[in-house]
């Protein structure tokens, strides 16, 4: 996976730090930079400093001359003079990519908290500043040619962005003691899927049904972010109205879209439907053509026969006896999605299908409404997939993605966009927190339904410009 320009650092560095290194120099690979100043990095390390940043400012008017383009150099400068005013550094720049990093500074800031982006190499010299250590600036030479690789105008702009939220950090962090991002020292995290330590502290949750907190960490090799800790015991993080019959009714007028998908795909056959809820999905099959079958968690109780309330984890079926499984919204909720895979590996036949629709954490939505997102949703959300992170596991596990998009779910999206809102606005206008505030039992899902109604033309919109929360992914067993 392309982890992006701070993802393949983070890696890098790590793997530097595991095999013992004193003195790390970060060097681009396009002949960008020249390679001759880099024993005056080390120079630096030898005299003290921590943190040496190439500088092609030393000199302005010499960028110019190696024939940096204008706008550039204009959007460099500024951004470097407001870099100095609220840093207090008098560097000459900011923004550059051959630098120096020591072990002693690596050990010390928390630079897997930074961003997968360009942002990553502004946030480390800004954490080197906040945790006092000694930086540096190393004048060095740039030949802007045709083959460097450079950051286009979208990325350049989200950079800049980036750096002023940065910036709002620091001082928040430093003046008002309240470490935030990139300045709030967290603990390494083990993924549980890949089992390495490159994860960053996305938010911390509090459940509005159990009030239990709970993180959300994103592992930077996987692209995919988990719940910690996953609970032992479930079904207590289960409102009563999770598998209420008004909820049912009302997916049922509105979920037509998941068969006509399954329909696309095949015109007879098994179905398998993992997280199934009641099952009500096979009622819209014609019984001549197709078979369906559920699968349910025990703790959810339901009277249909063609439903099992075992599990995922006891799922017993006959090998290569299905053409179909789908997971609907039931993916995220698994613990052990590896398991899940491998188990729907061996139940279908030769070229079956494998059908997922979950959250998409890329989504605009969670960048906005950050740790009051809906679709975080702990601890019933167990993991959280990007759209890169999903498509990964799928091939890693003997899967051919044959089709990746996001989605319009009405029963889904408007109402998830509401309650992020409300959420925002305060923690007791959650409709799952009614089971503890008896006074807004019947207010907040009035409120919420109203919500729902205004916001649908903007979510509608945000879907047609690919900002849906919602993902699909459909794929084939090689």
């Amino acid at each position: 996976i392309n982890l992006g320009y701070g993802g393949n650092l983070k890696i890098c560095l790590q793997k530097a730090l595991d095999r013992g290194a004193d003195i790390i120099i970060e060097y681009h690979p396009d002949n960008q930079y020249d390679p001759q100043t880099l024993p005056l990095f080390l120079e630096k390390a030898e005299h003290g400093f921590d943190f040496a940043l190439g500088s092609r400012f030393i000199h302005p008017k010499e960028a110019l001359r190696r024939q940096m383009p204008l706008i550039k150099f204009i959007a460099n400068r500024s951004l470097t003079f407001i870099d100095q005013f609220v840093l207090g550094l008098e560097l000459s720049e900011f923004h550059s990519g051959f630098r120096m990093y020591t072990r002693k500074l690596l050990r010390s800031v928390p630079f897997l908290q930074n961003s997968d982006d360009y942002l990553f190499s502004f946030e480390i010299i800004v954490q080197a500043v906040f945790f006092e250590f000694n930086v540096a600036e190393v004048q060095i030479s740039c030949d802007y040619h045709p083959d460097m690789h450079t950051a286009n105008l979208r990325k350049s702009t989200i950079y800049a962005i980036g750096t002023f939220k940065t910036l709002a950090q620091y001082v928040r962090s430093k003046f008002f003691r309240a470490p935030v991002g990139p300045f709030k020292k967290v603990l390494a995290n083990t993924c549980p899927l890949c089992k390495q330590n490159i994860t960053r502290l996305e938010a911390e949750i509090q459940d509005a049904v159990s009030k239990k907190k709970f993180s959300i960490y994103f592992c930077t090799p996987c692209q995919i972010g988990y719940t910690a800790p996953q609970p032992g015991n479930f079904a207590e993080f289960y409102p009563s109205t999770y598998y209420s019959h008004l909820k049912t009714t009302i997916y049922q007028l509105l979920q037509i879209r998941r068969p006509g998908i399954i329909k696309s795909l095949m015109s007879r056959g098994t179905i398998l439907d993992i997280g199934c809820g009641d099952g009500a999905l096979g009622n819209r099959f014609d019984e001549e053509k197709y078979t369906y079958s559920g699968i349910e968690a025990s703790f959810a109780k339901s009277r249909n026969p063609r439903v099992k309330n075992v599990g995922i984890e006891n799922l017993a079926e006959k090998p290569h006896s299905f053409e179909l499984v789908s997971f609907w919204e039931s993916f995220e909720h698994l613990g052990n999605p590896l398991l899940a895979l491998k188990k729907s590996l061996r139940v279908l036949k030769k070229n079956g299908f494998l059908v997922i629709e979950i959250p998409n954490y890329t989504s605009w939505e969670r960048t906005v409404f950050g740790n009051r997102w809906f679709h975080y949703d702990p601890p019933r959300h167990l993991f959280h997939y990007t759209p890169v992170g999903l498509t990964s596991l799928l091939a890693n596990e003997g899967f051919t993605v044959l089709e990746k998009r996001t989605i319009f779910a009405p029963e889904y999206i408007p109402i998830g966009l509401a309650q992020s809102l409300l959420y925002r606005i305060s923690p007791k206008l959650n409709v799952f927190a009614q089971n503890y505030d008896r006074q807004f039992a019947f207010f907040v899902p009035v409120l919420l339904i109203i919500t729902a109604v205004l916001v649908a033309p903007i979510s509608y919109l945000s879907y047609l410009f690919g900002g849906s929360p919602i993902q699909l992914v459909v794929a084939r067993k090689r």
